[in-house]
């Protein structure tokens, strides 16, 4: 298996400032602290040690009474708010997706008495720019309630100078255009930025072995500052790579460049900054993949006989959180004809928004044609989105695309028309010229086959799944599903099901007995424990891409 190259890279100056901050702000006196505290005496005592520290609390004792006091036209007024974490109903994470949502530039420091390693991470993606212990110093309090006040002005200014990443923008469109397209070496991508720039990038750096490098990024944030750190980070990394800096040297120097000078108060004020990294190099000749991902989406591989996901081993937290990062490549070799998809988070959540498979998400932004931004509503989307498929062979396109891999608990038959929603949804976005007659066939079977992996696969128990995996064949024309589950399974005897379901008429039977009758083949494996099924489409009136 070919390694990352290992030679060392030359020292780069990283200690010079970015003249990316905005000048300080003082803060005015009209300047409030919203302080959100269900217990009377913690509240009580938090405003006398505001107070004493100049500033002017606002006090709320739940996350409802907050969310009055943050109405829009009091929230300028606001700046930082300062909030317990555990309380009766809605608690402090609730209150902090409640700012991600309504005013993301309004810092929030989150107040906890436990060391829950959990929390504090879920706080940092939430957007928490500090979370003190309780009980706390007053100096504790207030380096976290300035830190806070930093970031909100930094956050504010972002907002005001918005326009200005129209220049950093014009910069990505030259490393990588938005829209969809194909790259000379054979890489199909999709790219939509939330606005005129933004922190998703792809970059791929040819190796002197003939392999490629192709690194996926997602900073953390949608202003001026996510893409510049975007625009920086590609830089850097392309020349380090290209002085055969391994990768791993790579993501750990950006790592503490972003912890020790990047994210510190003095320098920053801002919440933290993180990129999530899922680099690989591929080596075609042999059909083989190494993988390092640092808090990305894991690589899908797909167009074989089956899907699959990498499961790569120390893949840790994203860039930018702690001080120490520890990554291990993931190896493996790729069946010919098959196909890499990568895609950064931006694009589970809109499918997740969608009600959709991001596999199906992905395979449809990846047509050609105008209509896919459209049909994908993109124009809804709440963050930026990557999508790439990398092909083993260039140039050779897959010979399956995967619609759909989800897993279903043995106990979640009473969920099954969630299911079956999200199925169709799926096929609609993936094949929107499906008849409406196939896919009430193919949702009839799906339904079915799942029930029963659930009843007696998994005897609805809650540690046991059922696989369910839709692909779509493009030169057969033919939609394939694989439903699995990890039961013993049972001798297999269609024709016998069939005269029992006209004999005694029981329900299990007669399901079984669709399954195995209205697709375009059918056939049980594993000792009936994998159910795979093929449903022909009608010959649509355009060709299938």
């Amino acid at each position: 298996m070919v390694a990352f190259a290992t030679a060392l890279y030359p020292r780069c100056p990283m200690n010079s400032r970015l003249p990316i901050s905005p000048p300080p702000v003082p803060e005015t006196v009209s300047a409030k602290v919203l302080v959100v505290d269900d217990e009377t005496i913690s509240r009580r005592l938090l405003e006398l040690h505001l107070r004493r520290l100049g500033h002017t609390p606002v006090l709320a004792a739940s996350v409802a009474e907050a969310r009055q006091l943050l109405s829009p036209d009091a929230r300028p007024d606001f700046q930082r708010v300062l909030t317990d974490f555990r309380m009766p109903g809605e608690n402090g994470m609730d209150l902090l997706s409640l700012l991600q949502r309504e005013d993301p530039t309004l810092a929030c420091v989150l107040l906890t008495a436990t060391t829950d390693r959990q929390i504090v991470l879920d706080a940092l993606r939430c957007g928490a720019c500090d979370f003190p212990e309780k009980p706390f110093r007053q100096d504790e309090l207030a380096a976290s309630l300035q830190k806070a006040a930093e970031a909100t002005r930094l956050r504010r200014h972002n907002v005001a100078t918005e326009a200005d990443a129209l220049s950093v923008g014009q910069l990505q469109q030259r490393l990588l255009k938005s829209g969809s397209g194909t790259l000379s070496n054979g890489i199909t991508y999709c790219h939509h930025p939330r606005h005129e720039a933004g922190g998703d990038f792809l970059n791929v750096v040819p190796l002197d072995d003939g392999n490629i490098m192709v690194l996926v990024a997602d900073v953390s944030g949608h202003d001026l500052r996510a893409a510049f750190i975007s625009t920086y980070f590609q830089g850097i990394a392309r020349r380090m790579l290209q002085c055969k800096a391994d990768v791993r040297q790579v993501l750990a120097f950006f790592n503490h460049y972003l912890v020790s000078e990047w994210n510190t108060v003095s320098d920053t004020g801002h919440q933290t900054t993180s990129i999530a990294v899922c680099a690989l190099v591929l080596d075609r000749a042999n059909r083989q993949v190494t993988v390092l991902n640092a808090g990305a989406p894991p690589p899908r591989w797909t167009g074989g006989r089956r899907p699959g996901t990498f499961k790569v081993e120390g893949g840790g937290h994203p860039l930018g959180w702690f001080d120490a990062i520890e990554l291990s490549p993931s190896e493996s070799v790729l069946e010919p004809g098959s196909h890499l998809l990568l895609w950064t988070d931006g694009l589970e959540d809109h499918a997740e928004q969608l009600n959709v498979s991001p596999h199906a998400l992905a395979y449809r932004l990846l047509q050609p044609g105008t209509s896919a931004a459209h049909d994908c509503q993109i124009e809804s989307a709440k963050d930026d989105i990557l999508a790439l498929r990398v092909g083993v062979t260039p140039r050779q396109a897959p010979a399956a695309h995967t619609l759909l891999h989800d897993f279903y608990r043995g106990n979640q038959t009473n969920e099954i028309d969630r299911f079956q929603d999200r199925w169709e949804r799926t096929l609609k976005l993936s094949v929107p010229a499906i008849p409406d007659e196939l896919m009430d066939i193919i949702l009839l079977c799906l339904r079915e086959a799942c029930l029963n992996g659930m009843n007696h696969g998994c005897g609805r128990r809650e540690d046991l799944s059922v696989e369910l995996f839709l692909a779509l064949e493009p030169a057969t024309n033919r939609i394939h599903a694989v439903i699995s589950d990890p039961g013993p399974g049972h001798c297999f005897d269609w024709q016998r099901h069939v005269t029992a379901a006209l004999d005694s008429l029981i329900a299990e039977h007669r399901g079984l007995s669709l399954i195995f009758g209205l697709p375009a083949s059918a056939k049980a494996e594993a000792n009936g424990s994998r159910l795979v099924l093929a449903f022909e489409l009608q010959p649509p009136t355009t060709p299938l891409p």
